[in-house]
């Protein structure tokens, strides 16, 4: 069965949680709790409550994720409240978002179109750069293996070891950095910040390329910081601690993607975001009147 689900909100949060993240700080336990109200007004249709909502939790958050700005600026030109929407705009054009061709005249009046954007976010573009290259020699191998990982076990070994060590020495240097350090320049579709990728690789049963570094540590701190998002933070959790305890097949979303036809490979055009996708799809156990006992118990652990 196909269902679309937050039409309006293409970007969305997943469903569980690891029980190994654990957010202590209050201002962020708050500005979660307005983001997922925001949310339920959303798939209620009410905009306008949605709308509210956003303000309330950026009052109480002035670095909000991108998702969320995002998601907000839907939910303004929804309403027509350009104004709003056009702030939230500027905010991720700050930040580097990449907007589809055209996405200002499509969405917004035409008065908004020569409007000048006046940027207070100061990116460090000399980290982005050196993150960008750890990025660069994580998937060296991995692009050159063509999917074929055994024949390139040694050489990932070691690329996989200077890297995670690099980005373990650069965040205890710097922090964590996030889309207000170093934008969304070379972000993955979704929100997702490439050197992700790294702290991925180090999966506590990577049969290619051994842990060297767990980042747990890192993580909780950078999710208590609002640096990170739970969902993100939840997964890279538990891949470093060998878990699958925020993920289930049960609650996902699914989508598909497809070649656009170009000459570039379906892996390209995915990080590019560019390919073709068709989302959104839901097992039979999505639905709560659907669901068995055994579904019931792992939904309750994961809250």
């Amino acid at each position: 069965m196909k269902k679309l689900f937050l039409c309006l909100v293409i970007l969305h949060s997943y469903f569980g949680f690891s029980q190994v993240v654990e957010i202590t700080n209050p201002d962020l336990i708050k500005y979660y709790e307005i983001i997922n109200r925001a949310e339920i007004s959303i798939t209620n249709q009410n905009m306008k409550e949605a709308s509210h909502l956003y303000r309330e939790a950026f009052e109480n958050n002035p670095q909000p994720h991108g998702k969320d700005l995002y998601n907000s600026m839907l939910v303004f030109l929804k309403i027509k409240n350009y104004p709003h929407a056009y702030k939230n705009y500027s905010k991720l054009k700050c930040l580097q978002f990449s907007f589809q061709k055209n996405f200002l005249e499509n969405h917004f009046p035409i008065r908004f179109k020569n409007k000048k954007q006046r940027c207070q976010i100061n990116l460090d573009y000399k980290l982005k750069k050196e993150l960008d290259s750890l990025y660069v020699l994580d998937q060296k191998y991995r692009r050159l293996s063509k999917g074929d990982y055994a024949k390139v076990r040694t050489e990932l070994t070691t690329t996989d070891s200077i890297v995670s060590s690099n980005l373990a020495s650069l965040i205890a240097e710097k922090g964590f950095p996030n889309e207000y350090d170093i934008g969304f320049g070379s972000a993955h579709a979704g929100f997702s910040q490439r050197f992700y990728v790294i702290i991925l690789h180090q999966l506590a049963n990577n049969i290619f390329s051994p842990q060297v570094i767990n980042f747990s540590k890192q993580l909780n701190e950078a999710l208590n910081q609002g640096k990170i998002s739970p969902e993100s933070a939840s997964f890279l959790l538990d891949l470093n601690n060998g878990r699958n305890q925020f993920f289930s097949k049960h609650f996902a979303i699914n989508g598909f993607v497809y070649s656009n036809g170009s000459n570039l490979s379906i892996w390209d055009q995915t990080e590019k975001g560019i390919s073709i996708r068709d989302c959104c799809y839901v097992t039979y156990g999505f639905y709560p009147e659907k669901r068995t006992e055994e579904l019931h118990s792992f939904n309750k652990a994961a809250q």
